[in-house]
């Protein structure tokens, strides 16, 4: 029997349903219709370990399909499920979380957001079933988070926008603050584990 989502507020976490049989996060079989070739651009081989925790900023899906499938597909980088996938919203824009909760592709009105590449009201038809099967957990993350991301990749160096930051900011959501002793577990992450955050905008000249 599937399990429920997980609902957690602040911040906004939703842990898609478990496939029958699993313990913990999700263990189940191939997303739908996985096409293994997707997503090859990012490689365990080129991390210091097998990555724990990949975090995905999410518009309409695609990349983040493009992650569920390259980690849930047979001969996918992890298909038994090992990597974790997260992905983050604008609080202002999570038509996917939405849909989550909901339990089906739902859309909803949105409003200005920094992280303006994000900024979409439906989840594509497309990439809905992979997420909905394959995804482990679901954050939305404030204008504010997004800014201070980015500013602290920028002081390391790395060039990110707002939307390309979003995915710090969503991985210190969904992994620090109140209860998240028990998203952490959930999700395999300890002091050790690779954590892997997609960028998908560079910084704006100033």
């Amino acid at each position: 029997m599937l399990q429920p989502p997980i609902v957690t507020t602040p911040p906004l976490v939703v842990t898609p349903p478990v496939a029958p049989g699993a313990a913990g996060r999700w263990r189940g079989g191939p997303a739908p219709d996985g096409d293994p070739g997707n997503g090859r651009q990012a490689t365990n081989s080129s991390l210091a370990g097998p990555a724990a925790l990949v975090a995905v900023p999410v518009g309409v899906g695609s990349l983040a399909q493009a992650a569920v499938t390259h980690y849930r597909s047979p001969g996918g980088a992890e298909p038994d499920g090992l990597t974790a996938v997260l992905s983050v919203e604008p609080d202002t824009a999570a038509c996917l979380l939405a849909s989550l909760r909901a339990g089906a592709q739902v859309s909803i009105p949105t409003a200005g957001t920094v992280m303006a590449g994000l900024n979409c009201g439906t989840v594509s038809s497309i990439a809905w079933p992979y997420l909905a099967s394959g995804l482990d957990a679901a954050v939305a993350v404030t204008d504010d988070a997004a800014r201070r991301a980015a500013a602290d990749l920028a002081s390391l160096g790395i060039s990110s926008g707002p939307s390309g930051a979003a995915s710090l900011a969503g991985v210190r959501a969904a992994l620090t603050g109140h209860a998240s002793a028990e998203r952490r577990a959930f999700l395999g992450v300890d002091p050790a584990s690779v954590v892997v955050l997609l960028s998908t905008e560079a910084g704006r000249p100033a």
